[in-house]
């Protein structure tokens, strides 16, 4: 069986093949245009990964695409509905440079471009919807694992933004999942924005949390209320970035406590270090409060790491050390694996479960 993963309209577009459950070949698009988290239809993937190969869409026996719509729609509805009128401030695309608007309609632009591709005429199969943090889970699958605990920490998915699964042989069941709302990824995302650094740079900030110091880390784990099971939560009393974006990403306590946002031509002091630090040594904290509850709930050696978040090469090693597992299953570099290409792979695994 050929399975083919493909995602647009949201960043990192790109494909993936698997040929009876094994990876064959994963691109991404910015490798072709030179366009870095381009959102961009993977029409340049497209040709490498079938017109260079002398393969055509009649060769597919499954397409899929990591989002799937109800759910996705739900979310955004509701989260929007409860935070009128202070959400209408994330109409605007430069309040949320990580979401594209057009992502309510993934499967009506793959089918657009799989069309203009291969021809207004060619009949394409169903384009089967997989839910976003399955499609992240389904990293156990190239894992070294036969079994395994799989942690999902990301920015946000069509319902969720942590997740916790149990591995096992071609199977994957989900135990638990949070509220959209309470994401560790929108956290660093609008930290990173405050601290002056552009979307998509917060591995600048994790590398500049190594040079700060602890003078803030109690104050700011105000912001992330661990509970029992593993379980977290946001203070919203705190944060404005979910119905602000990154425009205001923070309440005025944010600013009492720890300055004014640096502006982007403003040189890095300690202040902005430690902020850093503050940020990084949370979030640590959070991943391995999830990772211990998991290990006691099941008690595995084996632990797969994934989701935007687990790119954060800081807490990754930390997280199975201090939770139990002594086989830590980790993303590599984003955009250059199959493990950590999760867009476009992960929903050709997940048709496994």
């Amino acid at each position: 069986m050929k399975i083919l993963g493909i995602v647009t309209r949201t960043h990192d577009s790109g494909l993936a093949l698997l040929k009876d459950g094994v990876p064959t070949i994963v691109l991404e698009e910015e490798r072709f245009n030179r366009e870095k988290h381009t959102r961009k239809f993977p029409f340049r993937s497209l040709k490498a990964a079938f017109d260079d190969q002398g393969l055509g869409v009649g060769d597919i026996d499954v397409i899929t695409t990591p989002w799937e719509m109800k759910s996705l729609r739900r979310n955004l509805f509701w989260g929007a509905a409860e935070g009128l009128p202070a959400s209408l401030n994330m109409i605007p695309p430069s309040a949320r440079p990580h979401i594209s608007t057009m992502i309510v309609a993934v499967p009506m632009g793959l089918r657009w471009g799989l069309m203009w591709h291969f021809g207004m005429h060619t009949k394409l199969l169903k384009i089967v919807q997989v839910r976003h943090h399955d499609a992240h889970a389904a990293i156990f699958f190239v894992s070294p694992f036969e079994e395994a605990a799989v942690l999902v920490t990301d920015g946000h998915g069509d319902e969720t933004a942590q997740s916790a699964y149990i591995g096992s042989g071609n199977r994957l069941q989900r135990l638990w999942q949070s509220e959209a709302s309470d994401s560790l990824g929108f956290l660093y995302m609008a930290v990173t924005a405050y601290l002056g650094f552009k979307p998509f740079t917060e591995g600048t900030v994790m590398a500049l949390a190594g040079t700060g110091g602890p003078s803030y880390a109690n104050k700011f784990r105000e912001l992330v209320r661990l509970e029992p099971e593993g379980r977290f939560s946001i203070n919203r009393d705190l944060i404005s970035y979910n119905t602000h974006g990154v425009k205001k990403p923070f309440k005025e306590w944010f600013s009492e406590a720890f300055g004014p946002p640096r502006q982007p031509n403003e040189p890095i002091s300690d202040r902005h270090r430690d902020l850093a630090f503050a940020l990084q040594s949370t979030i640590e904290a959070a991943v391995v409060h999830m990772a211990r509850a998991l290990s006691k709930r099941h008690p595995s050696r084996n632990l797969c790491l994934t989701g935007g978040v687990a790119l954060n090469c800081g807490f990754s090693p930390a997280a199975p050390c201090s939770s139990g597992p002594s086989r830590p299953s980790l993303p590599g570099h984003e955009s250059r694996s199959p493990a950590s290409a999760q867009a476009p792979s992960g929903p050709c695994s997940a048709p496994r479960r």
